[in-house]
């Protein structure tokens, strides 16, 4: 009868011990949170600093803005046959630019319930466009000469 209560209790003691965490070192026992509840924490920590993150996103799109403006000089200076197609790509870069633009506002004007939304967009919008200036410059490295 001892043993059938030792091993009923071991038993107990095993299902229970995976939900219960040690902090500091104490022998508390502290709830998991549930994944909902980081996934909400997570999506107010992300709004939260919705500022900085807008801020960051305009500082890359400017600095990406100088380098294609660096990039249309060297079309402009070249005498290449090459020079037509250049522009077209160029102006490819420049719409996918506006349009993340205009996406970063909306992000800036986002509420607490469309911020995951936006910020989904403003970050696949910026990554197409980002990759788009990345093959042109790779375009215009093969085909014009610096």
């Amino acid at each position: 009868m001892r043993h059938k209560l030792l091993i009923v209790t071991f038993l107990c003691a095993a299902a229970v011990a995976p939900g219960c965490s040690y902090a500091n070192g104490n022998k508390s026992v502290a709830p998991q949170l549930d994944g909902a509840v980081k996934a909400q924490e997570s999506q107010e920590f992300a709004f939260r600093h919705k500022a900085e993150f807008v801020e960051k996103m305009k500082k890359e799109l400017a600095e990406l803005q100088k380098q294609l403006d660096r990039l249309s000089a060297r079309v402009d200076r070249s005498t290449d046959t090459a020079k037509a197609d250049a522009k077209a790509k160029l102006e490819e870069v420049r719409e996918k630019m506006v349009l993340t633009r205009n996406i970063l506002t909306q992000a800036e004007h986002a509420t607490e319930e469309t911020w995951e939304d936006v910020k989904a967009g403003i970050t696949k919008t910026f990554g197409e466009m980002k990759h788009s200036y990345t093959d042109t410059r790779q375009w215009l490295s093969d085909k014009i000469a610096p």
